[in-house]
């Protein structure tokens, strides 16, 4: 029966390039998964709002939940 044996030897100075590169991928890879974070989390906190917009000056403005005909925001009323 023959023997199979594979032993990888990694010299020194590629280890030092491997290891700057795994170090460079999961820095990517965890500044990725950041931005995935916080764009679930501000698309989480928005549809909890209910948001309207001014009839007089345009802006964009988070409205109360009771108040259906207050169509103005707070700095034009």
């Amino acid at each position: 029966m023959k023997k199979l044996s594979d032993i990888v030897v990694i010299r020194k100075d590629e280890d030092a390039s491997l290891a700057k590169r795994r170090d460079d991928y999961a820095l990517k890879r965890d500044l990725l998964a950041a931005e995935y974070n916080d764009a679930i989390s501000r698309r989480q906190i928005l549809e909890g709002e209910d948001r309207a917009r001014c009839v007089k000056c345009g802006k964009e403005f988070v409205s109360e939940k009771g108040s259906t005909d207050n169509k103005k925001c707070p700095d034009c009323r």
